[in-house]
C-alpha cells in the first residue's frame, strides 16, 4: 500500500492508434442473448492463470466488485438491443475451442485477471466479436498487478471506469479521441456514465433499444394472456425506466379443480433486469402479499402464488425495481396453474423441427434488422440431425436506391461440446453454387464472404457437416448472415512456398514485437488430393504453441492463439495419406493480430503525476504491424501486404 500512496494522480499518455482497427465495428450475431461469466482463479488466460477473485476480493467483497463490472456492461446494454445474462464459468482456458456465442461451458463474455498475460504498463485488454470465431471474442483480462478501486480514488484505477472502456471494445467500439468525455477515450479518466457520442456509436451497431410491440403500459390496455389449463408463458422487455407491462389473467373455469396460480418473472439466463411484480384483482386492488421486487441483478427471479377462485380475472404488473441501469432488460413471464392434487406447470414453447433438407423446402429467414444500424440481417439456430444431408436457408440482400452492391458474410458455429463441425455452401437464386472466400475454418466455426453481391437478390445458404463420415457430423448450430459488412476481411501474407518429395519441410521465424492474439490462415494446393501440409509453431524454449494442418485443394484452415512478445519458429511439413508421391504441393500462410497489442491505458503515474511511455508506444499513427516474418533460410522480412483469400465452393 505504501507504493500506491505515493501516486499523486492518474495522468496518462494518449496511446497510439490501434494496430488492428479492422476487428472493430462488427456487432455480436445475437446481441439480445449474450452471456457473461467470471473465470474462476487458476483458469488459464493465454500464458498464466487467472487470479481475478484473489485480486478483486482484496479490493472489495465479491458481490460488490461483480456488481461494478456488471454495471459497466449494463450501462452500454440498456442503450441498445442488448441483453446480458450471468452464467457459471467452468474454468476452461480462455480461447479454448468452442462456440463463439452460446457455449454451454462459459459466458460469451469472460472476465479474468492475470499479471502474466499482460505487460507491466497495461491495465486491461479486451476482444470484440470477430469473424474468425475464436472464443477469445468477448474476453476481458485485467492486469492484477495494477491498483484497482471501487469509486474514484487517488492513485487507483476505478474498476467501473476501466470496465466501461473495455465493455465498449467487447461491443465492437474502437478507441476514440474525438470526444474528451467519451468512455472510449484512450486516456484513462473516471467516468460516471457514457457520453452522448458513446451512445450514438453503440446504436450505429445495435440500434436504439426497441420497445415491446404491444401497448400495455396501463391496466386498461393490459395484454390478455393466452392461457390454457397449464398456464401461459410470455417473453417481453422493459425498454426504459418508465416502462411497465400489464397483463390480464383469467383463471380456469369451474369443474377443473383449480385452486391457485403461481406467477414467475424470470430474468436468470436472460438479462440483468431487477424486476418488480405486483398482482391486482379484477377491481384493480392489490392482492394481499402479492408484490415483490428484486434487490440484486444476479438474483432477479421473482415468484408469487395466489389462492384464487375459478373463472376470476387478475392483473399482473411487471416493471423495473430500480431507477438505475438494472431497471431495464428482458424477462420471461410464466404462469403455472395448480389443481387439487397436481400442478400442470408452465406451457412450454416447443419448436417444431423445420424440414428444410432440400432447395424446395428451404427455410426463408426473416430479416431481424429492418433499420439502418449494423446488426446482423439474419440469425437462426438449427439442428443437423443427419450427417447425410444439409439444412437450407434463403436470405435476401437489401435493396439499394443507388444500386450499390453489398458484401455477404455468413458464419456458422456448432453449439454442442464435441458436436457438429459445420461448413457452409452458398448458391444463387437458380441454385447454382457460388465460389466464396473462407476467412475462418477452425474450432467449430466456419465463416465465408462473397464480395459485391447485387441488392434485392436471393441466396441459398446450406449448412453441412465438414466431414459427413466423421464423429462431428451432427448437432446444433447457429447461423448468422449479414450484408452490412462494409469492408472485406483480409489478412497479411506471411509466407508461401513449395514442398517436394525431396524437400518435404521448410522453416521460418515469426517475431512478435508485443503480446497479441494472432490469427493464422493456412491454405495448400496440389495435383495430388491426398497431400497435406502441417504447420507447427514453437516458442523460444522449443515448446509447441500450436499445430495446424490443411488438405490440398480443401478450404483454408484457421486458428487463433495468444502469442507473447518474442521469436517463434515455424515449420512446414508435408505428407500424403496414401503414401503417394508429392506433386506440385504449394502452401500459403497469412495472418494478423486480432487484439489490441497495448492495453486500454498505459503506464501508471509516477509520484510527480507524469507517465513513462511504453516501449510499444509510438508518436502519432502507425501502420506497421507488431510482428515480422522471415522467409526460410533468409534474413529478410516477409511481406505483410493484404492478400485476397482464395475461393472455394
Amino acid at each position: 500500500m505504501a507504493k500506491i500512496a505515493q501516486f499523486a494522480r492518474l495522468v496518462l499518455e494518449q496511446l497510439e492508434d490501434r494496430l488492428a482497427p479492422a476487428i472493430y465495428g462488427t456487432p455480436w450475431p445475437d446481441p439480445k442473448h449474450l452471456t457473461l461469466s467470471f473465470a474462476p482463479d487458476s483458469t488459464l488466460g493465454g500464458i498464466s492463470a487467472s487470479n481475478l477473485f484473489q485480486t478483486l476480493n482484496a479490493v472489495a467483497p465479491t458481490s460488490t466488485w461483480e456488481r461494478e463490472i456488471l454495471r459497466a456492461f449494463q450501462t452500454w446494454a440498456v442503450n441498445g438491443n442488448i441483453n446480458i445474462a450471468v452464467v457459471p464459468d467452468g474454468g476452461q482456458p480462455l480461447g479454448t475451442s468452442g462456440a463463439v456465442q452460446g457455449d454451454p461451458r462459459f459466458g460469451d463474455i469472460r472476465i479474468a485477471a492475470t499479471s502474466g498475460a499482460l505487460n507491466s504498463v497495461e491495465v486491461a485488454d479486451a476482444n470484440p466479436f470477430y469473424w474468425t470465431g475464436t472464443t477469445w471474442s468477448g474476453d476481458v483480462v485485467l492486469n492484477s498487478g495494477q491498483p484497482f478501486s471501487i469509486g474514484n480514488q487517488s492513485g487507483r484505477y476505478d474498476l467501473y471506469s476501466v470496465l466501461l472502456h473495455e465493455a465498449g471494445h467487447v461491443f465492437g467500439l474502437d478507441d476514440s479521441s474525438a470526444d474528451p468525455g467519451s468512455a472510449m477515450n484512450p486516456t484513462y479518466a473516471y467516468h460516471a456514465q457514457l457520453a452522448s457520442s458513446d451512445i450514438t456509436n453503440l446504436q450505429a451497431l445495435y440500434g436504439a433499444r426497441q420497445a415491446d410491440p404491444q401497448n400495455n403500459n396501463a391496466m386498461a390496455s393490459a395484454t390478455a394472456l393466452n392461457t390454457s389449463l397449464q398456464g401461459a408463458s410470455v417473453n417481453a422487455d422493459i425498454s426504459r425506466l418508465s416502462d411497465v407491462d400489464y397483463y390480464r389473467l383469467q383463471t380456469p373455469g369451474f369443474l377443473t379443480g383449480f385452486t391457485s396460480f403461481t406467477v414467475q418473472v424470470k430474468t436468470s439466463g436472460i438479462s440483468l433486469l431487477m424486476p418488480s411484480l405486483t398482482i391486482y384483482d379484477s377491481t384493480g386492488h392489490l392482492v394481499s402479499s402479492a408484490s415483490a421486487s428484486a434487490s440484486d441483478p444476479l438474483h432477479g427471479d421473482l415468484t408469487l402464488t395466489v389462492n384464487a377462485p375459478p373463472s376470476a380475472t387478475y392483473y399482473l404488473r411487471v416493471g423495473g425495481a430500480t431507477s438505475n441501469v438494472f431497471g431495464i432488460g428482458s424477462y420471461q413471464l410464466n404462469i403455472t396453474n395448480h389443481y387439487w392434487l397436481i400442478s400442470l406447470g408452465t406451457v412450454l414453447n416447443l419448436t417444431t423441427n423445420v424440414l428444410n433438407y432440400t432447395f424446395s423446402t428451404a427455410q426463408h429467414l426473416l430479416s431481424q434488422n429492418p433499420g439502418t444500424d449494423q446488426r446482423f440481417d439474419y440469425f437462426v439456430q438449427g439442428n443437423q440431425a443427419s450427417s447425410s444431408g444439409g439444412e437450407y436457408y434463403v436470405v435476401q440482400s437489401p435493396s439499394s436506391s443507388s444500386g450499390a452492391s453489398e458484401n455477404l458474410v455468413a458464419t456458422v458455429w456448432g453449439l454442442d461440446v464435441n458436436g457438429l463441425q459445420p461448413r457452409l455452401h452458398v448458391f444463387d437464386a437458380n441454385q447454382h453454387p457460388l465460389a466464396v472466400q473462407v476467412i475462418a475454418n477452425g474450432s467449430g466455426t466456419y465463416t465465408v464472404q462473397l464480395p459485391n453481391v447485387p441488392g434485392n437478390t436471393s441466396f441459398y445458404v446450406e449448412v453441412v457437416a465438414a466431414n459427413p463420415n466423421g464423429s462431428h457430423s451432427t448437432g446444433r448450430f447457429s447461423l448468422a448472415v449479414d450484408f452490412h459488412e462494409p469492408n472485406l476481411v483480409s489478412f497479411g501474407t506471411l509466407t508461401s512456398g513449395s514442398l517436394t518429395q525431396a524437400q518435404s519441410q521448410a522453416t521460418g521465424t515469426l517475431t512478435m514485437a508485443t503480446d497479441a492474439l494472432f490469427h493464422f490462415d493456412l491454405a495448400a494446393s496440389s495435383a495430388n488430393p491426398k497431400a497435406w501440409v502441417t504447420m507447427t509453431v514453437t516458442d523460444q524454449n522449443g515448446a509447441v504453441v500450436m499445430t495446424l494442418s490443411v488438405q490440398a485443394g480443401q478450404p483454408t484452415v484457421t486458428a487463433d492463439v495468444f502469442l507473447r512478445e518474442g521469436t517463434y519458429s515455424v515449420r512446414f511439413s508435408s505428407f500424403t495419406t496414401d503414401g503417394s508421391s508429392l506433386t506440385g504441393l504449394s502452401y500459403q500462410l497469412a495472418g494478423d493480430t486480432i487484439s489490441d497489442p497495448v492495453g486500454a491505458y498505459s503506464t501508471p503515474p509516477s509520484s510527480s503525476g507524469t507517465t513513462t511511455p511504453s516501449s510499444n508506444s509510438t508518436s502519432g499513427s502507425s501502420t506497421s504491424p507488431p510482428y515480422s516474418y522471415n522467409y526460410p533460410n533468409s534474413g529478410s522480412s516477409g511481406s505483410t501486404s493484404s492478400t485476397t483469400p482464395p475461393y472455394y465452393y
